[in-house]
């Protein structure tokens, strides 16, 4: 006798105050994923949370923005009410705080409304198979706090961060000296240095990762305070030095 898998179906709950966006999206997913049974629509936490009191889904997709609710305190409520709820996160919100918020709150999946709808689709493919997911920017989230909690680990000095924004971006040593407008030896030093510092670390500095190196730059560089005024210091204090060594 032949035994054929029984294929299985998921019931997901949409969570999202734009009811046009939800409606779309319903029919995206619906057209996309045969297997889902149903996928049921809340525009409001509370009436979201009276849905799971009378039946748990496979997956939940949640917005962080509500009236009667904020995101967080709902993926708290649904944890309390089915533990091994499956949350995909699909908002607007694609800062670093909500990124490290979504962290803490131990989401399976996170994809900002600023990406490609098929990451929608994939996202919930990888769920409902297991496994967490995570969009393009909010993957170079990721790999931005690796690269800080990295240095803070190195102790890496401002001229270190200086120097590294640009090799992540794949810049030849040649192409860094003169980006920080400071002679080719300067920049050659300072590089071979920071490979020195960073060993071992994996980091992948061959060529740039846009989303990850946008987020390193936009939010990395202003907390190190890596500006065109500090690079005009740098500039200054390596001319001083190169005097000093031609007086002696």
């Amino acid at each position: 006798m032949i035994y054929v898998k029984e294929r299985r179906y998921y019931s997901l709950l949409l969570v999202d105050v734009h009811v046009r966006i939800s409606r779309l999206l319903k029919q995206i997913i619906e057209q996309a994923i045969p297997v889902i049974s149903s996928l049921d629509l809340s525009t409001t936490a509370g009436d979201a949370l009276k849905r799971i009191k009378e039946h748990t889904y496979d997956l939940y997709i949640l917005d962080l923005d509500f009236p009667d609710l904020s995101g967080f305190e709902l993926i708290d409520r649904i944890r309390c009410l089915d533990a091994k709820a499956r949350i995909l996160i699909h908002t607007l919100y694609d800062e670093l705080w909500y990124y490290k918020q979504l962290e803490i709150y131990h989401v399976n999946g996170i994809v900002f409304k600023t990406s490609d709808s098929a990451d929608v689709i994939t996202g919930i493919q990888t769920l409902l198979d297991g496994r967490d997911f995570y969009c393009a920017r909010a993957s170079g989230f990721q790999q931005y706090e690796r690269w800080f909690q990295l240095g803070d680990e190195r102790n890496l000095s401002m001229f270190d961060w200086c120097v590294l924004q640009y090799m992540i971006q794949g810049k030849t040593n040649e192409e860094i000296s003169k980006e920080m407008d400071i002679p080719f030896h300067a920049a050659d030093v300072y590089c071979n240095q920071l490979k020195e510092k960073l060993g071992d670390a994996g980091l992948d500095l061959s060529g740039r990762d846009s989303t990850a190196y946008d987020r390193f730059s936009e939010h990395g560089l202003k907390k190190k305070g890596c500006t065109a005024a500090f690079r005009t210091l740098f500039r200054r204090k390596f001319s001083c030095s190169s005097t000093e060594k031609r007086k002696d």
